[in-house]
């Protein structure tokens, strides 16, 4: 954890996955999913 919130060690194709998968996941009219990474990336 890092300030209190839990870190995920993921290299770019599983971020690429995850990213792709919740893109593809998400409901019109819901609030949007953000990503970010602890290194500023």
């Amino acid at each position: 954890m890092i300030g209190g919130l839990p870190i995920t060690v993921i290299d770019r194709r599983e971020a690429a996955h995850l990213m792709i998968a919740a893109a593809r996941g998400h409901l019109p009219g819901c609030r949007p999913y953000y990503f970010t990474s602890a290194n500023g990336d």
